[in-house]
């Protein structure tokens, strides 16, 4: 873990090596980056939609999710200033890959509407995941709640929600190895697609 823009010196001190070596090693290095975004600038947004084949931008959910779980040192939430960044970043790479990435926790199993407030701000790319973390946190996901979890994603995959007619994209949401209590395991994906008739989704549960 932890924020790679904190030492993007070192960032680019990798980048460099790699390509110094790519030509005596007959290779192609392709980077991926994943930010909260925070740090982010115009000059580290243009290094990084040259240099990066994918980038991962991280952003829980909606304001309110966000800013209940991702808070700055004076209490203040960070959506506000992560979210335009975000919208700049996603815009200026094109055809480029990247996804934004949200989280489902405790406190929001409703997580679909965390998917379509992203869909809705512009983000063509989406992946949402559950939390995995201490199942003693209150924010941690339970044996107890995967019901809910189910329902939602079954929701999310019977949403569709008309676009603008110039709108032709693609987009992938999927969760994972959704792991709980080490005594259930299961691979739940969700495929987005949005053209000029809109956005729908086809859902898949394996166990």
């Amino acid at each position: 873990g932890g924020e790679p823009l904190m030492a993007f010196d070192v960032v680019k001190e990798v980048v460099d090596y790699a390509r110094s070596k790519e030509k005596e090693y007959n290779k192609n290095f392709r980077f991926t980056i994943t930010t909260n975004g925070m740090l982010l600038t115009d000059d580290k947004i243009d290094y990084i939609n040259k240099e990066m084949y994918n980038v991962v931008l991280s952003l829980d959910g909606r304001k309110e999710v966000n800013d209940r779980m991702r808070f700055c040192v004076n209490g203040s939430g960070s959506y506000d200033i992560i979210l335009p960044k975000f919208q700049k970043m996603a815009k200026e790479r094109g055809d480029g890959q990247y996804y934004i990435r949200g989280t489902f926790t405790k406190y929001n199993k409703d997580f679909s509407n965390d998917v379509l407030h992203f869909y809705e701000k512009g983000f063509e790319q989406i992946s949402i995941e559950p939390v995995v973390t201490d199942p003693k946190l209150p924010y941690a996901l339970t044996e107890e709640d995967l019901p809910e979890v189910y329902a939602e994603y079954e929701k999310l995959a019977k949403i569709r929600v008309h676009a603008p007619s110039n709108v032709c994209a693609a987009a992938a949401v999927e969760t994972s190895m959704f792991r709980l209590h080490r005594r259930a395991m299961f691979t739940h994906v969700i495929s987005l697609s949005a053209n000029r008739n809109g956005l729908w989704a086809a859902s898949t549960i394996c166990r």
